[in-house]
């Protein structure tokens, strides 16, 4: 539906209201407020609202690293490869993914 026209041509933008209580209620709470970067990323600016949040760790939770779409390849089972322009670009996408590797696995 966000890809349809006529529904982005009514779309302002895209808001998550209560921002501050993301962390609170943690990431098992809600899974798919998670994907709304990439679901609605280039069709519509994203917002979340807050009016008690201060700048910290409760900050950072909330904040989705602009790579979490990678998640949506890796997730599918099938082979995955990633282009980058550059060498500290590469990094960044490690590190990212480094952090999603699940527990019953070994990082190493």
């Amino acid at each position: 539906i966000i890809e349809n026209k006529t529904f982005q041509s009514k779309l302002i933008h895209f808001t998550v209201d209560e921002a501050h209580l993301i962390p609170s209620w943690g990431k098992n709470f809600r899974p798919c407020f998670s994907h709304i970067g990439s679901f609605a990323q280039g069709c519509v600016p994203i917002l979340t609202w807050t009016a008690t949040l201060v700048i910290g760790s409760a900050t950072s939770s909330i904040c989705v690293s602009k790579y979490a779409q990678l998640l949506n390849y890796l997730h599918d089972g099938q082979k995955t490869v990633i282009h980058v322009n550059t060498i500290p670009e590469a990094y960044r996408i490690y590190k990212f993914l480094w952090d999603y590797i699940p527990n019953e696995f070994n990082h190493l």
